[in-house]
């Protein structure tokens, strides 16, 4: 998770805590970041939820992320406000983009990942390298 000021990291953590009480977070503040900290903290995760802003424009969430995909974890990528930090690391398997790292938006996503309410729509843009993919809810909405 990464902190910048005015974003709700601790109303992300909350949430993910409602549904998964045993969770840890890693909080991207020091540059660079300590990979040999970050991989150790990561190791034992069932699942990694790694949520980025502006990754393109930052070379430590992009060392984190390639740290991360190395472990051969589950990671979900959250773009938590560009679609675009995809292109930072294309080999991530599993990806979401809220346009804004809100309240209302977290929980909305926090829906789809927990499987509360289906994810659907379509990004409206193109992502040079990124198979476009287009996700409906199970009755086919």
């Amino acid at each position: 998770m990464l902190r910048h000021k005015g974003y709700p990291e601790a109303f992300l953590l909350e949430n993910i805590q409602q549904h998964h009480v045993n969770t840890q977070t890693f909080i991207l503040n020091e540059q660079p970041v300590d990979i040999t900290r970050l991989t150790q903290a990561a190791n034992n995760a069932d699942l990694i939820l790694f949520v980025s802003v502006n990754a393109l424009l930052d070379a430590n969430q992009v060392t984190a992320m390639k740290a991360l995909l190395t472990l051969k974890r589950p990671i979900i990528g959250l773009a938590a406000y560009s679609p675009y930090d995809i292109l930072a690391f294309p080999e991530l398997g599993t990806y979401a983009v809220t346009y804004e790292y809100t309240q209302p938006a977290i929980t909305a996503v926090l829906g789809v990942l927990f499987g509360e309410i289906p994810a659907q729509g379509r990004l409206p843009i193109s992502l040079p390298g990124i198979k476009s993919a287009e996700y409906r809810s199970a009755e086919g909405g």
